[in-house]
């Protein structure tokens, strides 16, 4: 999911209620799993991370021990 999608156009984040439905319903995050966020340097997926512990209040969101950067330059 692109991480624009948890905000509106004037870069403030959608409400909870919104957000829930994109993450737990379009993308099939549910609180009773654990969730692991990534992206290529860690700059989008900290944005997730926050959405998702912050704004939904999930307690079990992580963000992968390595970007796909780190990984692709091993």
């Amino acid at each position: 999911m692109p991480w624009k999608t948890a905000t509106n156009d004037d870069t403030t984040f959608k409400p909870a209620s919104e957000l829930s439905k994109i993450y737990f319903e379009q993308c099939g995050v549910s609180p009773d799993k654990d969730t692991v966020v990534y992206c290529r340097i860690g700059e989008r997926s900290s944005h997730t991370w926050f959405v998702l512990t912050y704004l939904l209040g999930l307690n079990n969101v992580r963000s992968g021990p390595f970007s796909r950067l780190l990984f692709f330059t091993r």
